[in-house]
């Protein structure tokens, strides 16, 4: 943290100085997981990690997982955005789905998201060629373009203009990293059922616009998810990867022992509560053990401090101890309130 901060390039190099020691005591029998809430960071820390180890001529299995990915299709979409985009390079050996719903849910996910990339559902399973970064002069916002009548229209209802890239997910495209036009990915499926359609879509697209490649996304479906639908995984795809905010995004932890109030009902709370708002970062953690570290990253976090009690935090700082839990959510929000009427100095 002193040297890299809280950075990919920081996690990296932390886990190659344990992996010394282990390999100086010849011990080798390890599985290395480079997990984070942001799909940009968990796709950077992989990547890198597995470069580094190449060059020292090693090689360990790496298990993924976007940690607190949050419940409901949020949660979905981002864990297939992240592990997708790592899965689709032939990176990684086995994975979890974190979700604050019932654990058996998690596997489902998981199962649709491996099925997907390794063939399961008829696509070659092929890993595909890894793509860089794009560097970007300007502010990276990708627009979502609907297909009426065959006819691609943008967010102000123009026809857009542009290079579309229309494909299914057999055939997958190759992006041209150097094109100087505006290009939009138009990927068809054939899908009736709604979660189905966000995991896949998520897990092909993902890795594009976590690398900030295309200026578009237009998702063509020919079963019966239509419409509206369609535009709401497209936005949820961007916010997955990154890309663009338009929603607030929360962070939110399985259950586990340690969680000491229902935290699927909290996380409901405190999503009907805060769903006026925008561009926020909220987290909703169980335990005081590993809440405070893991939503690091978190504009403000209601965490469990006890039974029936819950800490309210600013960032890092805790500034509302032992609420009590029927009162958290309303604290939670009045704090937001207040620092939305008198913004804090950066």
């Amino acid at each position: 943290m002193t040297r890299y901060g809280n950075t990919s390039k920081g996690m990296v190099i932390s886990a190659l100085e344990f992996i010394n020691i282990f390999r100086a005591e010849n011990f080798h029998n390890l599985v290395l997981s480079m997990k984070s809430s942001d799909t940009v960071v968990l796709v950077e820390s992989n990547r890198l990690l597995v470069s580094e180890l190449q060059k020292r001529g090693a090689g360990y299995p790496l298990h993924l997982g976007v940690t607190e990915a949050g419940e409901g299709e949020d949660g979905r979409i981002r864990s297939a955005a992240g592990i997708g985009a790592l899965l689709s390079e032939g990176i990684g050996d086995t994975i979890r789905v974190s979700l604050s719903e019932d654990p058996e849910n998690e596997i489902t996910v998981a199962k649709e998201i491996m099925n997907f990339i390794t063939g399961n559902t008829g696509r070659a399973a092929k890993p595909a060629p890894a793509l860089s970064f794009r560097n970007r002069d300007t502010l990276y916002k990708p627009e979502v373009v609907m297909c009426e009548s065959g006819r691609f229209m943008s967010e102000t209802n123009e026809l857009y203009k542009g290079e579309v890239l229309t494909f299914n997910a057999e055939n997958p495209p190759q992006f041209p990293e150097k094109s100087k036009s505006k290009v939009i990915l138009n990927p068809i499926f054939d899908e009736d059922d709604p979660d189905k359609l966000g995991i896949y879509a998520a897990s092909l697209l993902g890795r594009y616009f976590i690398l900030k490649q295309p200026d578009g996304i237009c998702i063509t479906n020919r079963g019966k998810v239509q419409g509206e639908k369609l535009k709401e995984i497209s936005f949820a795809i961007l916010q997955a990867a990154e890309a663009r905010i338009t929603q607030n995004r929360y962070i939110s932890c399985p259950t586990c022992g340690r969680t000491k109030f229902n935290l699927q009902e909290a996380v409901r709370k405190v999503k009907s509560a805060t769903s006026h708002l925008a561009g926020l970062k909220i987290a909703v953690m169980g335990c005081i053990v590993n809440g405070p570290g893991e939503m690091a990253g978190a504009d403000y976090g209601y965490v469990g401090a006890g039974d029936g009690k819950v800490h309210i935090y600013r960032g890092t700082v805790p500034v509302k101890k032992n609420v009590d839990q029927d009162k958290a959510v309303e604290e939670l929000l009045r704090l937001i309130e207040e620092d939305l009427r008198n913004p804090r100095p950066a």
